[in-house]
């Protein structure tokens, strides 16, 4: 019994680490996220730019935003964010960049 259970595990922790590896391969990151002010919108690229802090310095993060992306609060879609706007942005890194999966208006 013990010999299946040590088995067992092992055999769900080389598939998760597969599946891990895969993501990576495919560029993708762990979901990180930021709470700040927007700086800048760019409706053409789809683009935000949000100013926050890390580790107690300024800090500026930009990504694009997916047709998928999801909002909450004040603004229900890119165009109705506008500099100024106190924003908390969640995103994974992808190959060519960051990619926005949600963000919240306050």
């Amino acid at each position: 019994m013990m010999k299946l259970r040590i088995l067992t595990g092992g055999v769900i922790a080389a598939g998760l680490a597969l599946q891990a590896a895969a993501g990576l391969a495919a560029g993708e990151s762990k979901l990180q996220a930021a709470s700040g002010t927007v700086v800048a919108v760019t409706e053409g690229s789809k683009t935000i730019v949000i100013q926050s802090t890390l580790e107690g310095k300024p800090w500026i993060v930009g990504a694009e935003v997916a047709d998928d992306t999801e909002f909450e609060g004040k603004a229900k879609e890119l165009k109705d964010l506008k500099p100024g706007d106190t924003v908390t942005m969640r995103w994974v890194r992808q190959e060519h960049g960051a990619l926005a999966r949600s963000i919240t208006v306050r």
